[in-house]
């Protein structure tokens, strides 16, 4: 069973890690951590990029990306594959209670002065 089948999330269920999906996950890792990739050989790419396909074949490119960069906002260091997944359930989990992305969103624009905090939605 997939990730968004656990967690309940129909909606949700896509094919998982495309090539090119783990392409861009690994750009973004060396962009964002400075590691070039381009020391590796090309077998050594390959078995990265199979790596990651069979270990986050249960989620979206979309999801795999929105959870690596939640990684990249609070990790000094390059995130494991693990760490992007764990981001991904915590993602699903929070819009599948609800979450409380919005109020976090309102409560930004507050702080920034473009909104003010009595117009701030509910939460739960």
């Amino acid at each position: 069973m997939d990730l968004m089948t656990a967690l309940g999330c129909p909606c949700l269920e896509v094919m998982g890690m495309t090539h090119d999906g783990v392409i861009y996950l690994l750009e973004l890792i060396d962009i964002a951590y400075g590691r070039a990739r381009h020391d590796m050989t090309r077998q050594e790419m390959e078995r990265t990029i199979n790596l990651y396909m069979d270990v986050m074949s249960d989620i979206p490119d979309k999801l795999a990306a929105y959870a690596l960069k939640q990684c990249i906002k609070t990790n000094k260091y390059p995130p494991r594959p693990a760490e992007i997944l764990e981001k991904a359930r915590i993602a699903v989990e929070s819009r599948q209670d609800g979450g409380d992305e919005l109020y976090i969103r309102e409560s930004w624009e507050a702080i920034q002065g473009s909104r003010k905090f009595e117009e701030l939605s509910d939460v739960g």
